[in-house]
């Protein structure tokens, strides 16, 4: 009986871990990205409302996921002048998705 119920509790632990895998295992930080944009280009954009549509894109698709990583890891310790002049081709699909409210590549 201790087997079975050691067993059960391991089963739920684990369960509990995977679905908090999802947050642990993104590699880009949606609120970065949409932090620099507002701080940047629109001071008025929800942030919140722009971190929840990035996260949900990423979590969605696979290329999404890709590009906000890029994104990210372009926009690592740069000024917003910096940011605008090298990372404008490796953001502008996951700034115009998630801030903007566009369309895009679909699973």
């Amino acid at each position: 009986m201790k087997i079975k119920s050691l067993f059960v509790v391991a089963a739920l632990g684990l369960s509990f871990y995977m679905v908090g895998c999802g947050e642990a295992e993104r590699t880009y930080e949606c609120s970065q990205i949409c932090g620099r944009y507002a701080d940047c280009v629109d001071s008025k954009l929800d942030k919140s409302d722009c971190v929840d549509k990035c996260e949900d894109k990423g979590d969605a698709n696979s290329e999404f996921e890709q590009k906000a990583t890029d994104c990210e890891n372009c926009l690592d310790d740069k000024s917003c002048t910096e940011a605008g002049a090298s990372c404008t081709t490796k953001c502008a699909e996951v700034v115009a998705q998630s801030a903007l409210g566009q369309g895009g590549a679909q699973d």
